[in-house]
């Protein structure tokens, strides 16, 4: 099982509706620039978020685009079902681990 590190706040954010803005870093750059939902700054660039906070302030339409793109892409990918066979995948991992751990 890939056991990805998803940053649960920003699939919350992107599940409401909410077009997100976040530091370009790992996992969250990949999930925005993969779903469309928002922007990713470089971390610690003050300027740039101010830029891309104001950009978005002064575009209604471009946000609620954002907001769709994201709420549909957690639709579609983290599915109760999706989220439970992956659980399930991963405890089933930790159990044969530790099985090998005894033998």
């Amino acid at each position: 099982v890939n056991a990805e590190i998803i940053p649960v706040r920003l699939l919350e954010f992107m599940a409401c509706g909410k077009p997100v803005i976040a530091a370009a870093s790992g996992e969250t750059a990949r999930l925005i620039a993969e779903s469309g939902a928002g922007e990713a700054v470089p971390h610690g660039d003050g300027a740039a978020l101010a830029r891309t906070i104001r950009a978005l302030m002064d575009d209604p339409a471009r946000r609620a685009r954002m907001g769709e793109s994201g709420r549909r892409f957690v639709l579609e990918r983290y599915t109760r079902e999706r989220t439970a066979a992956d659980c399930l995948a991963l405890l089933e991992d930790c159990v044969r681990g530790a099985a090998r751990g005894r033998g």
